[in-house]
């Protein structure tokens, strides 16, 4: 589903019985994820990575 205003897509949009709206939108990405601060980290291995976006800044954006 296409976001308006050029923010992106969701690629599951879910009501729930209260009427609120939830967007979820799938990433594929390797190790687990956490948040550090305020951002989102992986761990690879013994190696921690940042992601090539901010995705709770996008998110923020999107749910606004």
């Amino acid at each position: 589903m296409r976001l308006g205003s050029g923010l992106g897509d969701a690629d599951i949009v879910c009501t729930s019985p209260k009427a609120r709206f939830f967007g979820v939108d799938i990433k594929p990405h390797r190790g687990s994820i956490f948040v550090a601060g305020d951002q989102l980290k992986r761990q690879v291995g013994q190696q921690t990575c940042s992601f090539e976006k901010d995705f709770l800044s996008q998110a923020i954006k999107q749910a606004i």
